[in-house]
């Protein structure tokens, strides 16, 4: 790979970037080989903590790629300054790609308002983080300090999908504490260096949670300006028809999956017809994934786009909805919970500790085994009894883990 010429190749595009309006962190790019970019991706920072859950996700990620099954480009860190890895192997044509693509990303970090961590300090973070963890492993064990992060990891998907609004009385309201906060506060079983742990890790995950709450917005956003901006530079003609070949690909429906670079695009570039350049910058700047489709997502792009959901029907056989305000109802209730099951923390019994747990149910029904396992690694943080409430097999049950048996009670 002729260096030079990259760095040749990122200066032009952060000129055409400037010009066409992008307001971006200075930027810091990396070559990485693939498995290095399954370590990053799997690991979603640098200088993160080492755990076994990272380790599994590194081998699937690697492996879809030494079959062939998933290419990375790029990954970029919302940091000040922003550092953007990009793929030693990538052609001429991918770089260039990648690069006008982590500009735009860089852009929408720098100037989105739902970013709640302080870029300068993000990497930092991270990294007292990863030498706190390694010396409490000093202090109390290696494989006691593993267990208890298996267990607040765990309930991921129960915090990404916490701290919205519940329906019914004893649901968590808007700005109540989610999970993480609720054990801190509650549990008499957590030791002070337990609930710094949790703090910790809950501070790591709202740099996640809040890249998931705007994964589409984000995601359209880059492939609306690299589609831009690489259409405005003088490519040579060979470049020019890779350009189209690839970019074709990256914005193709892929089987099973919405594709959220053509998704996000096309809502921009049907904004920017009907509201201009300037609009879409405001957009931009103050919308999250839950706003951006319930406000700009139109019932005529839905058709356009030929999206269309899976569900079981009233006789148990999958049907497909095509109906485009049914899709849009749909969607808004997958980005609603981050597209996690919306578990909330309900009242328990006034006579005993129990921790109970209900899930709003939505026609998707829980797997018992990982439920049974979660309430498992909660009991581990609660120390009493753990329930969720849900439905199973079409009728309300509550899963009980006491701490020595499984309980399947009828509701």
């Amino acid at each position: 790979m002729d260096l030079k010429a990259l760095e040749l190749d990122i200066e032009r595009i952060e000129d055409k970037a400037s010009e066409l309006g992008l307001d971006f962190f200075d930027m810091k790019f990396v070559l990485c080989t693939p498995e290095e970019m399954s370590f990053i991706g799997a690991y979603g920072m640098t200088g993160r903590f080492s755990h076994w859950i990272f380790g599994r996700d590194f081998y699937k990620l690697y492996l879809r790629h030494r079959l062939g099954l998933v290419k990375v480009h790029e990954l970029v860190v919302n940091s000040d300054p922003c550092i953007a890895f990009l793929l030693k192997g990538n052609t001429i044509l991918e770089n260039k790609m990648a690069v006008a693509h982590a500009f735009a990303h860089s852009d929408f970090f720098k100037n989105n308002i739902h970013y709640s961590h302080d870029p300068k300090t993000v990497l930092r973070f991270f990294a007292e983080n990863h030498r706190l963890l390694l010396e409490y492993e000093e202090c109390y064990g290696k494989q006691r300090v593993e267990k208890f992060l298996e267990a607040v990891l765990a309930l991921r998907s129960l915090y990404f999908s916490q701290g919205l609004r519940g329906d019914d009385k004893g649901f968590q309201r808007t700005g109540e504490e989610d999970i993480y906060l609720y054990l801190c506060r509650k549990s008499e079983v957590l030791e002070s260096w337990q609930r710094e742990i949790i703090h910790r890790l809950r501070g790591e995950l709202e740099y996640f949670r809040s890249l998931a709450r705007t994964r589409i917005i984000n995601e359209g956003w880059a492939a609306f300006w690299h589609t831009r901006i690489l259409r405005e530079l003088d490519l040579p003609a060979e470049e020019a028809v890779e350009f189209a070949v690839k970019n074709a690909e990256t914005l193709s429906h892929e089987m099973g999956e919405i594709n959220l670079y053509l998704f996000g695009k096309e809502i921009f570039t049907a904004l920017e017809k009907e509201l201009g350049i300037k609009e879409i910058f405001r957009i931009r700047r103050r919308e999250n994934d839950l706003g951006f489709i319930e406000k700009y997502l139109s019932l005529d792009l839905i058709k356009k786009l030929g999206l269309f959901f899976y569900r079981k029907g009233k006789s148990g056989v999958r049907e497909i909805v095509s109906d485009p305000a049914i899709i849009k109802k749909l969607l808004l209730r997958g980005i609603y919970g981050c597209w996690h099951p919306l578990i909330v923390i309900a009242e328990g019994e006034e006579d005993n500790n129990e921790l109970c747990l209900r899930h709003q149910y939505d026609g998707r029904q829980r797997n018992s085994y990982y439920a049974k396992k979660t309430l498992e690694l909660i009991h581990l943080l609660w120390g009493e009894t753990v329930s969720l409430e849900t439905f199973w097999e079409g009728r309300p049950v509550v899963f009980i883990y006491s701490g020595k048996e499984h309980i399947l009670r009828n509701k």
